[in-house]
């Protein structure tokens, strides 16, 4: 009877060994290598670039037992990878492998070494659903989740033990501004508005794409664009990428790290905005950023201008512009417009082509000075001619 009990004890304790010994987990947060995400935000967030650029997420994985294979897969469709049948292919499969079956090299632990283009892509046999090649196909460009799947023994078919990680991923950039409306800031810099693109909130700034030297259509402007509240969905697919930094008005191309390709869906904003007889040789309306070099670029989701400079007076130039958000993709290009910076006359140019007197920005003449009644008229009225004079040049 002694001997009964003492072996029944026995094989309690080796049970719980054997569980205990199986209790996988992860420690801590993974620690992410080589982010490009602007102002280090979402630095745990899997981008665009990240996955081009095999960024990589160190997880601590400890509880591992001697001779037991560790594997991890992942889900973006709610599966439950603990499931052979949502791991096999086939109708019910929801899962996808991440990293295949091994044994641990120093159980009970392991530094586990995983790239973003294997959580997003997959180990070789399809990634996230829409997911493929870092590019997601699917509609909209807001975040998405998925759980990664720690599975204990994952090769005999029978998981366990497991633990999971959720992460996030967005590959995808933001819908492009519409309704440019380029006029002359001063005589080598111009003034963009703009409307901000509707339905999205994943927006943290816009870049201004410049072409001077391959620009060809009509220079005058149009009026300030009105902005409406409604919107189209037209399904656009760009490749677009995380440019370099600025450059002329004449660069519009090269110093981009490397090309990447978002899915944006372009909206439609009201009156006003640019030229519609407008072309470039670098890039075309709804097209790619992939290889640009920005010559403005502005922050915020409800900007609504930007000053580019590196123009000269009278030469055509192309602009375009893309939204980007806060993991540093780039959407497709808006329409494209043309603009010619007019010659800005300052005031007292004005002033003395106007029959002033004065010099060097004194008032030297005799008779009424701008302090008397004749003179604030005469003030006034030259005042006003400069103004519309400018008003019209800028068209």
């Amino acid at each position: 009877m002694r001997l009964l009990v003492a072996l029944g004890a026995w094989l309690v304790v080796a049970i719980l060994a054997t569980r205990a010994e199986a209790q996988v987990s992860l420690t801590g947060a993974p620690i992410h290598s080589g982010m490009n995400h602007p102002n280090n935000v979402n630095q745990l967030m899997i981008s665009q670039l990240d996955c081009q650029q095999k960024t990589t997420f160190t997880f601590a994985v400890k509880g591992l037992a001697a001779q037991k294979t560790l594997s991890v897969w992942a889900t973006s469709q709610g599966g439950d990878c603990t499931q052979s049948a949502q791991r096999n292919p086939g109708a019910t499969q929801t899962c996808y492998e991440v990293k295949a079956a091994f044994i641990p090299t120093a159980p009970p632990s392991e530094s586990l070494v995983i790239t973003s283009d294997a959580i997003v892509n997959g180990n070789g046999k399809g990634g996230a659903g829409g997911v493929m090649s870092c590019v997601d196909s699917t509609a909209g460009d807001a975040p998405r989740k998925l759980v990664l799947y720690f599975l204990i023994d994952e090769a005999s078919g029978n998981v366990t033990d497991r633990s999971t990680y959720d992460i996030d991923f967005d590959l995808r950039g933001p819908q492009p501004p519409s309704s440019l409306a380029p006029s002359t800031f001063d005589e080598s810099t111009l003034l963009v508005k703009f409307c901000p693109p509707i339905g999205t909130t994943d927006v943290a700034g816009y870049k201004v794409f410049c072409d001077a030297s391959g620009a060809s259509g009509t220079g005058s402007s149009a009026d300030d664009p009105v902005c409406s509240t409604t919107s189209t969905t037209t399904a656009t697919t760009a490749t677009s990428t995380s440019a370099g930094g600025s450059g002329d008005a004449t660069s519009g191309g090269g110093g981009a790290t490397a090309a990447s390709s978002s899915s944006s869906v372009a909206s439609t904003s009201s009156s006003g905005g640019g030229v519609s007889t407008c072309a470039s040789t670098k890039f075309t309306s709804g097209g790619s950023a992939s290889g640009l070099v920005e010559c403005a670029s502005v922050a915020g989701i409800s900007t609504v201008e930007a000053k580019a400079p590196g123009f000269s007076v009278g030469v055509l130039s192309a602009v375009a512009m893309a939204a980007y958000d806060n993991v540093g993709n780039i959407g497709a290009l808006s329409s494209v417009v043309c603009a010619k910076p007019q010659p800005v006359t300052d005031f007292f140019e004005s002033y003395n082509s106007a029959g002033g007197k004065g010099g060097n920005g004194f008032y030297c003449q005799a008779g009424p000075g701008p302090g008397s009644p004749l003179g604030g008229l005469a003030f006034g009225l030259t005042l006003a001619a400069i103004v519309l004079r400018r008003h019209r040049g800028d068209r």
